[in-house]
C-alpha cells in the first residue's frame, strides 16, 4: 500500500511538479521526510 501511495500516486508527480516551479520547495524535501514530517531527516 505505501508503495502505491508513495510511487504510483500523485506524491512523486506533485513532487516533480513543485520541485521544478518553486526552488525553496527541493531545500524542503531534502530535509523533512514524506510521511513524518515533523521527525527531520539526519
Amino acid at each position: 500500500m505505501t508503495l502505491l501511495i508513495v510511487k504510483v500516486s500523485g506524491v512523486s508527480l506533485l513532487e516533480k511538479t513543485l520541485k521544478n516551479t518553486k526552488p525553496q520547495y527541493k531545500d524542503y524535501v531534502e530535509k523533512t521526510p514524506a510521511f513524518f514530517p515533523w521527525f527531520p531527516k539526519k
